[in-house]
């Protein structure tokens, strides 16, 4: 018992301050994930399966970042992130007359918490990246992989289990994967294949305002989509979907 609380307090001093709040902040938007995009209002008779869900979401970056690298899928629970992750989740669910979730909610608070989420993004993308550059120095599309599931490994776990379920229908990439794509590529050219000659610092601050202003732009406009039109000239000059598309509805209206 006495080396459980050892290691506890370790664990509890050896961590930054700034790496708390980043932990706070991602704990927070991904409890409130679960209780907004998921709908399971349902589960508060069932504390310990709503408890799991939301452990399994915020949690999911570092467990199909380990997927992927082949490592065990626990090592994301340690024992300072997981009590941090429940008390926040008690607040979001059961707090006293609903507090939690209403302070969350406020407009000022909530965008708030994206801005500092998607400066935590960029940076999870990058740690990836430097991280998988130690096991595999020439695999860049494992670093590409392993960067965009980072970033947005709340989508491709919430597209996992539509697959599970049955539910799942092959869609566009939303534009969050989009755009950690273009962050772990550009990251990989500026310091790993130096392709573009640019400061570090100057990369950062340009791909942070980039998170930032999109998901400005999806909480004004949840259909927004930068992309689109890149998308659709790329499609018709590359893979002609524009003409085949235009014959096969054409030949339906004939039918």
């Amino acid at each position: 018992m006495q080396d459980c609380w050892d290691d506890f307090s370790y664990q509890l001093t050896t961590v930054s301050p700034l790496t708390i709040l980043f932990d706070i902040v991602d704990y927070t938007l991904g409890a409130s994930f679960v209780r907004d995009q998921l709908y399971v209002k349902r589960h508060y008779g069932m504390p310990l399966c709503c408890w799991l869900h939301s452990m399994l979401v915020i949690f999911a970056s570092g467990i199909l970042s380990n997927v992927l690298l082949g490592k065990s899928v626990l090592m994301p629970f340690q024992t300072v992130n997981v009590l941090l992750a429940t008390c926040i989740w008690y607040l979001v669910f059961y707090s006293p007359y609903d507090i939690g979730y209403r302070v969350i909610q406020h407009s000022s608070v909530y965008t708030g918490l994206y801005i500092l989420h998607e400066v935590h993004r960029y940076h999870k993308i990058d740690t990836r990246i430097q991280y998988v550059r130690q096991l595999f120095p020439d695999g860049y599309f494992i670093m590409v992989i392993v960067g965009t599931v980072s970033g947005n490994a709340t989508g491709f776990a919430r597209m996992l289990q539509d697959m599970v379920r049955g539910l799942w229908t092959p869609e566009h990439a939303s534009v969050i994967t989009k755009i950690c794509l273009i962050a772990s590529v550009v990251i990989i050219a500026t310091s790993e294949v130096e392709v573009l000659a640019l400061p570090y610092p100057m990369v950062e601050l340009i791909l942070i305002s980039l998170f930032v202003w999109c998901r400005i732009n999806i909480m004004l406009n949840p259909k927004f989509e930068p992309f689109e039109r890149i998308e659709h000239t790329i499609c018709h000059y590359l893979f002609y979907v524009s003409r085949r598309m235009s014959t096969h509805n054409l030949s339906a209206k004939q039918k």
